[in-house]
């Protein structure tokens, strides 16, 4: 991992050079916990919205940013490549606009970035955040490990970050749900968590029937249903809009899990309905080889150095020539030779 580009001064605006400033000397020490985050609104997220205390055992990249400030704006593609690198080692990077979902919403869907990131956030005062853009790293036990610019990120401190960091429990499939463990609800509860949403599903919809259930059980196995229903429905449209734009790989494992999972149940059924359409899909298709062929030339690429990994990249690009992982590619090529 290569630190950041700065963008050249001589081309910024005032308010991009403001955006330059340290941070205050308010700003959380390393070592304390940092002070909870909120938003608005959250885009690339289903579920319960994030909170420091909800991902305590991953390793949290905080990044404090805007659409109209340059640096940031050019820093996203690397952040998107942390996201991509990292998220299996436990890395969640969380990003926080204070602008409102109409800037925010069309920047990351023309853009095609998968990681988390809200809109309308006021947290960063309480970081002491006087400019923008602002990084910082939150380790597995919830103490602030690093913050600087993201330009000073480098692979030392983040690995160092990363130590006992592991990824959420259940994959893309689990989460935290609202509903109260009752009961025998709780048994589900804990397989929602673990990811087995068809499994819990199938035990929820048997409580209707179930005589000896008590009346708090039927109405948690209920309320939990739906939770499930709704998460997996939020998984689907937000595949939807990866394939809009053409974030096709990210689209299709979300599908496939949700397939797996279900099998031959309806949900199951709808998920396999859409890898079918993307199959037959050629712009589509194409897309989806390129991706699955970047993460293969990425292993390959990584043992190369210099001019023959550039070289490896440009002809990349040549052979998928218009589809956005040749774009990568093609940025890769250009890459620095130092």
């Amino acid at each position: 991992m290569k630190p950041l580009a700065i963008v050249s001064v001589a081309v910024l605006s005032l308010a991009t050079l403001l955006s330059l400033r340290a941070t205050s000397a308010d700003k959380p020490l390393v070592g304390a916990v940092p002070p909870e985050i909120d938003a608005a609104g959250w885009i690339n997220h289903v579920g319960p919205a994030p909170t420091l205390a909800s991902l305590k055992g991953q390793t949290v990249l905080i990044e404090f940013w805007a659409t109209w400030c340059a640096p940031c704006v050019a820093a996203w593609p690397h952040l998107q490549e942390l996201h991509d690198e990292y998220e299996s080692r436990g890395l969640v990077i969380l990003g926080l606009s204070e602008e409102a979902a109409d800037k925010v919403s069309p920047f990351v869907n023309e853009n095609g970035y998968t990681a988390r990131i809200a809109y309308g956030s006021t947290t960063k005062g309480k970081y002491g955040v006087n400019g923008i853009p602002a990084t910082f790293l939150v380790g597995p036990d919830g103490k602030l490990a690093w913050s600087g610019h993201p330009s000073e990120l480098n692979d030392s401190v983040l690995e160092a970050a990363l130590k006992g960091a592991k990824p959420r429990a259940g994959g893309i499939l689990g989460f935290a749900p609202a509903t109260a463990a009752e009961g025998r609800v709780a048994q589900q509860v804990k397989l929602v968590e673990e990811g087995k949403l068809g499994k819990a599903l199938a035990a929820l919809t048997a409580f209707a029937q179930d005589t000896t259930a008590s009346d708090g059980e039927k109405a948690a196995a209920a309320a939990l249903t739906v939770e499930i229903e709704g998460y997996v429905a939020a998984l689907m449209s937000q595949s939807e809009r990866h394939l809009k734009s053409l974030n096709v790989l990210r689209a299709v494992n979300t599908y496939e899990s949700i397939a797996k999972e279900f099998g031959a149940a309806q949900l199951g059924a709808d998920a396999k309905s859409k890898l079918d359409a993307i199959k037959a899909d050629e712009k589509l298709s194409r897309e989806l080889a390129a991706a699955e062929a970047f993460q293969k030339t990425k292993d390959s690429a990584a043992k190369l150095k210099g001019a023959k990994a550039r070289d490896k990249w440009a002809e990349f690009a040549q052979k998928y020539k218009g589809t956005r992982a040749a774009e990568r590619a093609t940025a890769l090529a250009r890459a620095p030779k130092n």
